[in-house]
């Protein structure tokens, strides 16, 4: 009997520094989102208030709290004449910042998408114009003034025409039996 070679998946590792850049970035994302579902777990389960600040090896830092980090630290730290007033407002200083650093980069990554959904659509109204243009020179122009890109184009349209009056014709033929022409099997279409 064949044995299956062991995955990765599940096995015990040992807890060490991993020395490979990227796979220790991505070690501590994915375990800082699991961090921040173990927190939201307790919160859902037990109704608790809590919140995790964690920083990245490069320095930044993220923060998950529930119902949010700011009423976390205000329990913790609950008055500003407090002694550890100072820590207080660093935790808050470095959520805001943050929070800020975040919102620039979903910014960021806004605009980013709404320039390809713009280019998108440019790109569907340019092909849109290309068959609108190849039908009207194909009722009224000479083909050979088609470019390849409109050949191509008109080629796929007339085999979609093709396939819609062959399955129309079936159709008519199954809902009327006594109804039997002659069809011509015209085979595909050979173009350049």
């Amino acid at each position: 009997m064949d044995k299956k070679p062991i995955s990765k998946g599940k096995q015990k590792i040992d807890i060490k520094e991993i020395d490979d850049k990227a796979n220790r970035d991505v070690t501590f994302s994915k375990r800082r989102n699991g961090i921040y579902k173990k927190v939201t777990e307790i919160n859902t389960m037990c109704g608790a208030e809590s919140g995790v600040v964690v920083f990245s090896p490069a320095g930044r830092a993220f923060s998950f709290g529930h119902p949010d980090i700011e009423t976390v630290v205000n329990r913790v730290f609950p008055s500003p004449s407090a002694p550890n007033q100072g820590e207080r407002d660093l935790i808050l200083d470095v959520v805001h910042a943050n929070r800020a650093e975040r919102i620039v980069g979903l910014n960021q990554q806004q605009t980013e998408l709404l320039e390809i959904l713009k280019n998108g659509k440019h790109e569907r109204d340019t092909r849109k114009e290309l068959a609108e243009n190849s039908k009207q020179q194909a009722l009224g122009g000479s083909i050979d003034e088609f470019g390849l890109e409109e050949l191509k184009t008109l080629k796929s349209s007339l085999e979609a025409l093709k396939s819609n009056v062959f399955n129309k014709l079936e159709v008519l033929n199954v809902n009327d039996p006594h109804e039997s022409g002659p069809c011509m099997d015209m085979g595909p279409f050979r173009g350049q």
